[in-house]
């Protein structure tokens, strides 16, 4: 199945951010250290949207979703992200995600867990802009757990392609319902 397949029973597609990528609603997380089996049995089941982190599990995450997608890349959305602040870290950190994960390229590359506007500074959009335009990823997003305080800035920006945020059935998100909204409304 490619990306822009139809889902299989039970699944739906939404347009991920400005991409134009169709995703299933529920993604798989690859976590700090994944279970190689749920990675399995999410691929099987049609999930096409997969996020790991180059510092989760201290590279763990990237080596055991690589090993797990091998021979589907093609047949699923793949993100990272990285926590590195500088332009030699960052383009050091892309090309060990992409080596770890057995890949050319990115369908998303986030700058990670910025909760403030003054974590990510001018540096760091050129250079994530740079390894967009290198081909080693296809868009470039932030992830936040305070959707609120970074709304303004993304909108200002306008380089994000996607921002991912965190959810938890559990407590829901009311608080982040107009931040999201807006952000939505911006594509």
């Amino acid at each position: 199945m490619s990306m822009f397949s139809p889902a299989p029973a039970g699944l739906a597609y939404r347009t991920l951010g400005k991409t134009g990528l169709k995703v299933t609603s529920v993604g798989c997380a690859a976590g700090s250290i994944p279970d190689p089996d749920i990675l399995a049995r999410a691929l099987e089941l049609g999930i096409n949207y997969y996020d790991t982190a180059r510092i989760y599990g201290q590279g763990k995450s990237e080596q055991i979703l690589g090993k797990a997608i091998q021979g589907k890349r093609d047949k699923i959305v793949l993100a990272s992200k990285t926590y590195s602040n500088t332009k030699a870290k960052i383009l050091e950190d892309i090309e060990t995600t992409l080596k770890t994960l057995g890949t050319d390229h990115l369908d998303v590359y986030h700058q990670h867990s910025r909760h403030t506007p003054k974590e990510i500074t001018d540096e760091m959009i050129e250079t994530m802009e740079l390894v967009k335009k290198q081909g080693k990823t296809r868009f470039i997003g932030v992830s936040t757990h305070d959707p609120n305080a970074m709304v303004d800035f993304i909108l200002k920006v306008g380089k994000f392609d996607v921002v991912q945020t965190t959810y938890s059935y559990a407590i829901g998100a009311p608080f982040r319902d107009t931040a999201i909204a807006r952000l939505n409304k911006a594509g």
